[in-house]
């Protein structure tokens, strides 16, 4: 069904503003002993799961009404501007569930929870759970430089300003690894945490990165979406690529495991009908034309001018 508009009030505003300074991490707080108890699945990071049940939610963000429209749960109002535009996504405090948050000039305004500095104007938010504590840590990239800058954590050089960041497991271990896709070439470049690094060809040019965990087995695959024929190639850890065909021109890549099977699904939105294409399975109407679809890394690929909407729109 098509999401409904809602007016923003200045009430409202305040409300919101609030939200920032909620203290909800307070000390001692610990994650449920059954998370505790279990490795972090790299699939985690890579979904929107806002209620905890381990399938992806559907959700997109309206520009015009600053709005986050979420199918099935309440929406959630942003009547502010920042650097960055659109939400990011995370379980900043671990608890199993997936956050919003907003980046500006290094401030990170996480919904609901609070507000914390990491970073400064001109860097690229890329949160992640760099230290397998099932948290995502606040984290930015700056282009120009290529430092990663992650809290705790000695600054790190590693990619070019015409990079993709892919901050995900791509080893298995539990850590997000620092990693960029770089459209000139194709190419993966990938500092695992143990220290190590590797190279890894998958794509070219005009391809969309949508690295996930295709094949369940705990690792990020490298993968792009080509819009110029609709094709998913998806490399598996042996280094074989598979091809699927789904989308065409003009479609957004919104990948997640949209039935719980703990592998990520091939999925397209298609704009002009507001309709989710999810591979295998039954289509969804949510959304419309102007809309935005939320997938983990949708301000990356904003930012880096690789969605079929300008920044400016």
């Amino acid at each position: 069904m098509k999401r409904a508009k809602t007016p923003v009030n200045a009430f409202l505003f305040f409300l919101f503003s609030l939200t920032f300074f909620l203290p909800v991490f307070p000390e001692g707080r610990t994650r449920p002993a059954s998370a505790e108890a279990q490795p972090r699945n790299s699939l985690d990071q890579q979904i929107i799961d806002f209620n905890g049940d381990g399938i992806s939610d559907i959700a997109v963000y309206s520009l015009q009404d600053q709005t986050l429209y979420r199918k099935g749960l309440t929406r959630q109002v942003h009547p502010r501007q920042y650097e960055f535009p659109l939400p990011l996504f995370g379980d900043f405090n671990g608890d199993g569930k997936t956050d919003t948050a907003y980046f500006d000039k290094g401030y990170w305004l996480i919904v609901g929870h609070l507000l914390t500095h990491l970073g400064a104007k001109g860097d690229l938010p890329v949160p992640g759970d760099y230290d397998g504590d099932g948290k995502t840590d606040l984290a930015t990239w700056n282009p120009d430089t290529g430092i990663w800058t992650l809290r705790d954590q000695a600054p790190v050089r590693w990619g070019e300003p015409t990079d993709v960041p892919v901050p995900l497991d791509f080893d298995g271990d539990g850590k997000a690894d620092i990693a960029v896709w770089r459209p000139a070439d194709g190419n993966w470049y990938i500092r695992y945490q143990g220290g190590n690094s590797d190279v890894i060809q998958c794509g070219m040019s005009g391809d969309i990165p949508v690295p996930g965990d295709y094949d369940g087995d705990g690792k990020t695959n490298p993968a792009v979406w080509r819009p110029s024929d609709g094709n998913w190639y998806i490399m598996d850890s042996k280094k074989k690529i598979s091809v699927s065909t789904c989308g065409t021109q003009g479609d957004f890549p919104v990948p997640g495991d949209y039935n719980g099977d703990g592998k990520m699904d091939i999925a397209i939105w298609r704009p002009k009908e507001g309709q989710w294409y999810i591979k295998d399975q039954q289509n969804i109407i949510f959304g419309e034309p102007q809309d935005i679809p939320m997938t983990w890394n949708v301000w990356i690929l904003w930012t880096k001018k690789l969605l079929p909407l300008s920044s400016k729109n």
